[in-house]
């Protein structure tokens, strides 16, 4: 469903929204008051047209920049304090403004008109930022819903107008206001990017989304007259088109029923936000890993790496390395432990009993610390989590992690621990390979070498004697 205009390019979108602009700033200039129904409903169209054109520019000017939810939000939300603090000193700044109807003041009318459409601007840019949340990370086309709550936006301007001049016919208004309502709280649920956040993320749009709805109430208040009696703002924007005061008023309550709604979705995700970044943390260390199968063949950094990610994904606190050569135990990398520790508590650990960690295992540390023999320093650990390195089920080495809190690893570490041991059996072994066949092209290398410098032993012909037949061998 494609809108009018929309396959402009940007250059004609603009100059459409600055001419209707112009065009409505001169009608403004010609007729500041409303006179009749006809001038009203002409006057409306002008500015619906004109909201129009600025609509779907700001739209394309933000589709081509990569969109990040918490700084939009963060920038709307700046938009709607500017808002709430212009209506909240409106009263005491524009008292001039308050017998409009009946000044013919040609200065006072420019000043009118200017700020009805920074107000305009504003919360333009209010509906544009929550039209892109709305589609931000969905799944499934909804412009059809989406369009057709634009469609009944105009209609609720349009009727507001009806209503401003026919009180009878206060029912149409009533009737497409319902329906808009309804249209902006289905629109307001889809948001399906709050669950791609990490928990800090989630925290932080808690406190924002709190504020933003609170802010928006309070807007609302003013823009009816609640919290004074009359408003100089909305005075303003009332005599520029009664309409334009429903738009805005939906605008708000749009804005006021979204930021309600990730208050509650984000406060409802905050239980699960560890689980998921921890999902996250685990899926993008496993790519990290499966790069580095291509682009590291050093066996230390490999290592050094291997180490790091399996702490950082598992929760633990320590993290080592140890590889199996000529049925001999060695360390080859440690994080965030020292090496003679993790050697004797390794040794204590598996030359003992080497064939019972085939797979992942748990090792409630504190009861069996007194039976190995280890330092009685090395009582920072509490559990200890052995993962074999397996090649061709053949064991190569075993990656191990620890921690030093009173929580054990769970069946989600040890996924994550026997999915980085399986990971890293390929990456060290193909790091061993790439080693070994260095050394071997390296040792190639050194025969050729002898071989031409004994080659050039030789004399370079073979002495010809008449009774004598010589060759030469090396």
């Amino acid at each position: 469903m494609t809108l009018p205009f929309s396959n402009l390019d940007r250059k004609q979108k603009l100059f459409l929204a600055i001419t209707f602009s112009v065009f409505l700033f001169v009608y403004k200039l010609i007729f500041p008051t409303l006179t009749s129904f006809s001038s009203s409903i002409i006057n409306d169209i002008i500015i619906i047209i004109s909201i129009y054109l600025w609509y779907i520019f700001v739209i394309d000017l933000k589709e081509t920049t990569l969109v990040s939810p918490l700084p939009l939000i963060l920038n709307t939300g700046i938009v709607i304090t500017i808002i709430f603090f212009i209506l909240s000193v409106s009263t005491s700044i524009f008292e001039k403004f308050s017998s409009f109807e009946t000044e013919s003041d040609f200065f006072l009318i420019i000043i009118a008109i200017l700020l009805t459409y920074v107000f305009t601007a504003f919360f333009i840019y209010v509906f544009t930022s929550l039209r892109i949340l709305f589609f931000l990370k969905q799944k499934k086309d909804y412009s059809k819903l989406f369009n057709i709550t634009l469609l009944f936006l105009a209609l609720s301007f349009l009727s507001e107008t009806i209503y401003w001049w026919f009180n009878e016919l206060s029912y149409i208004n009533a009737a497409f206001s319902v329906v808009t309502i309804l249209l902006l709280i289905i629109n307001s649920t889809r948001v399906a990017w709050i669950a791609f956040l990490n928990k800090k993320q989630k925290i932080y749009l808690l406190i924002v989304s709190a504020i933003l709805t609170i802010i928006c109430g309070m807007i609302g208040g003013m823009l009816s007259g609640i919290f004074e009696q009359e408003n100089v703002i909305s005075q303003l924007i009332a005599n520029f088109s009664p309409g334009l005061m429903q738009f805005f008023d939906l605008i708000r309550i749009y804005a006021g029923i979204y930021f309600g709604i990730i208050f509650f979705t984000a406060l409802f995700h905050l239980p699960t936000a560890d689980a998921f970044d921890r999902r996250s943390n685990e899926l993008s260390s496993l790519m990290d890993l499966t790069k580095l199968l291509n682009q590291v063949f050093d066996f230390n950094e490999l290592g050094d790496t291997i180490t790091s990610m399996t702490a950082r994904v598992c929760n633990s606190d320590y993290a080592w390395l140890v590889t199996k050569k000529n049925e001999k135990i060695i360390i080859s990398s440690v994080f965030n432990v020292g090496y003679v520790e993790t050697e004797i508590i390794t040794k204590s650990l598996i030359e003992e009993n080497i064939s019972l960690f085939d797979e992942v295992i748990i090792i409630d540390y504190e009861r069996i610390k007194n039976k190995l023999e280890v330092n009685s320093s090395f009582n920072n650990f509490s559990y200890i989590a052995i993962a074999p390195l397996k090649v061709h089920n053949d064991i190569t080495g075993y990656l191990f992690a620890a921690r030093k809190n009173k929580y054990s690893f769970d069946e989600e570490d040890k996924k994550a621990i026997r999915s980085f041991a399986n990971y890293a059996s390929i990456a060290l072994e193909n790091a061993q390979l790439i080693e070994q066949s260095i050394e071997k092209e390296r040792l190639e290398k050194e025969l050729e070498v002898a071989r031409e410098i004994q080659q050039r032993l030789l004399p370079a012909e073979t002495p010809r004697c008449e009774n004598v037949e010589i060759s030469s061998l090396f």
